[in-house]
């Protein structure tokens, strides 16, 4: 998660968007130019968007690698599940259905709101997060309430509302979710980096491996991959690996993988992302299209093992 600042605000860029956004500037063709292109060809879009990041089209007849198989779920996968899970509100409520003991998982809430104007500042706590809940990286930290600019705040967040956020990798998940803000307790850590973010990624319910983001600071992070039974891996992605992440305790690793397999079970692949705060376990969210599916790996060997993990359903 990388910090930017706007308007005197803390805002935080995960990993995955950076890597979309790497990928994706560096060329415009002039079909971007159009912001309906999306709807009225969303292959078409995707495979363009793919193109800029890996240049070629991915075979969407016979997907092989990781990414190519996430471009075949936007076209041809459904289940109105994984909107639930990508609204970051509503996503709690499938959680608790999933989970019996779900609410020492579950990070606690402020408010939900439905236009920035309506958050009362003054009965938040010192510290708290602010986001969308029906898009990616669009984050506020606040850690110091007195120093909040608020006018700022409230104008960067009106702008988050604006954003339909389908359009930018075209992740169906995205499409029509209610935009609203959602402010949460702030999750801390001990070293003065935002908490590391353990990402498991699973397929057809079964964990195959994670990858830990740590020691976020402005422009930089580290990112390391491990196998479930934290071997490490030498692949690379979005960031430089950082080589010395020690492994939670062995019951909160299990706990993750048991809770992985509970909340993945229904979907070909989806990431279950957490966080450790005093040796308690918080699920983040959950994430169907990793990078958009524009994030090549490497070694590139490794799209085609990560894509080996995963059974593609039946076209829908």
């Amino acid at each position: 998660m990388i910090t930017l600042k706007s308007k005197g605000i803390k805002m935080f860029l995960f990993p995955a968007v950076l890597a979309r956004r790497y990928y994706l500037r560096k060329k415009r063709k002039h079909i971007f130019r159009d912001p309906d292109f999306v709807y009225k060809d969303t292959k078409g879009f995707v495979s363009e968007q793919y193109k800029l990041a890996f240049g070629k089209y991915p075979d969407l007849e016979n997907p092989v690698t990781f990414n190519e198989k996430l471009q075949w779920l936007k076209l041809y996968w459904y289940n109105p599940d994984a909107k639930r899970c990508a609204d970051k509100f509503d996503v709690r409520q499938y959680i608790k259905e999933k989970l019996p003991d779900s609410k020492q998982y579950l990070n606690e809430v402020y408010g939900v709101y439905n236009d920035p104007e309506e958050i009362d500042f003054d009965s938040l706590p010192n510290q708290f997060v602010l986001k969308s809940t029906h898009a990616s990286a669009q984050t506020i930290i606040c850690r110091d309430k007195n120093t909040l600019n608020r006018t700022a705040a409230i104008a960067e967040m009106k702008q988050w509302l604006q954003v339909d956020y389908f359009a930018a990798a075209g992740e169906w998940v995205y499409k029509d979710l209610p935009r609203r803000i959602i402010c949460e307790r702030l999750i801390t850590s001990d070293d003065g980096y935002p908490p590391k973010d353990y990402k498991i990624m699973c397929f057809n319910g079964v964990p195959k491996f994670l990858y830990v983001i740590s020691e976020r600071s402005g422009h930089h992070f580290k990112m390391d991959y491990f196998n479930c039974e934290w071997q490490p891996l030498p692949v690379t992605q979005t960031g430089p690996r950082g080589g010395r992440i020690l492994p939670p305790p062995r019951y909160l690793l299990d706990k993750m993988m048991e809770i992985s397999k509970i909340l993945s079970k229904d979907f070909p692949h989806v990431r279950v992302d957490f966080y450790i705060e005093n040796n308690n376990l918080l699920i983040g969210e959950l994430t169907f299209f990793t990078t958009g599916g524009y994030g090549p790996l490497s070694p590139a060997k490794y799209d085609t093992i990560f894509g080996s993990y995963l059974t593609l359903p039946d076209k829908q």
